[in-house]
């Protein structure tokens, strides 16, 4: 590791994280050593809420807070604005182009440095919307698979967070999560897609399922498909707490890493120079 960065980071803005300010996340990292922190809340969405977010009204304040942090700390540590979003090109049927302004609309627009997929959220092709931490069955993961492909495939994201998300479901590895998981790493390989190993998955703790004591993600079984690939691997602190930036999971996260052969890449930007090789 030369370098300490994190592109995956939440603000007391999406309701659900820690803090006062957005400013101490920042000194947070800083104080840690980072290199880079880029800001990766939670996107509303104008036409619908998905929860657990900030307000469509407040994307503006967000951006503001962000840019000012960009200029204190400017020649001390990059800052770099971005979001973590959903892909939900069939929940506005049979308008869905609004969405796809939506993405160009932060990216050109409003100059945000990267988005996100998360994928907490999904759809079918009929529109249906689903929610990865309550499905019926792991059918749903290949649904799910299919709908993070999608996106990637639109050239809109630099990184897939979680994609071994539905691990927070109680049912055992089978076939479908096989399917699942090798749909998300081919998609990922054809688009060049970097793919987030969450660290916040170790702060979740050790919990019981069918198939034995184990962390709701990072998944073994989905891990054990990328070892010896040229996928690239980043690790994300998904952070809901300034203390949370570089912590005990952190490193874990790094420490598992580094000791079986993966991509393992630190910026964004290596993906970007070699995919345009």
């Amino acid at each position: 590791m030369t370098q300490k960065t994190n592109y995956h980071t939440h603000t007391p803005l999406c309701r659900h994280a820690l803090g006062n300010d957005i400013s101490e996340y920042a000194k947070a990292a800083y104080d840690a050593g980072l290199s880079i922190l880029g800001f990766s809340d939670h996107a509303p969405f104008k036409d619908h809420d998905l929860g657990y977010r900030m307000e469509y009204q407040e994307l503006p304040l967000y951006f503001e807070q962000v840019d000012c942090l960009k200029q204190q700390y400017q020649g001390l540590m990059q800052i770099k604005k971005g979001l973590e979003i959903e892909y939900l090109p069939y929940y506005t049927k049979p308008n869905y182009s609004n969405h796809r302004n939506f993405y160009e609309y932060l990216l050109l627009d409003q100059k945000c440095d990267y988005l996100i997929l998360g994928e907490h959220f999904f759809t079918d092709k009929d529109g249906t919307l689903f929610n990865l931490y309550n499905v019926a069955d792991t059918e749903a993961y290949i649904t799910y698979a299919k709908a993070c492909v999608a996106a990637m495939s639109t050239g809109y994201f630099d990184i897939i967070a979680h994609p071994d998300l539905f691990g927070v479901n109680a049912f055992s590895w089978d076939k479908n999560c096989d399917i699942a998981s090798d749909l998300i790493l081919e998609g990922a390989t054809k688009y060049h897609v970097v793919v987030e190993y969450n660290a916040n998955g170790y702060r979740r703790g050790i919990q019981n399922y069918p198939d034995g004591n184990r962390y709701m993600y990072p998944l073994e079984n989905f891990w054990k498909k990328i070892i010896g690939s040229d996928i690239p691997v980043i690790i994300g602190s998904d952070n809901h707490a300034p203390e949370q930036i570089w912590d005990y999971a952190m490193v874990r996260a790094h420490d598992y890493l580094s000791n079986i052969p993966v991509a393992l890449i630190e910026t964004i930007e290596d993906n970007r120079y070699n995919k345009k090789k």
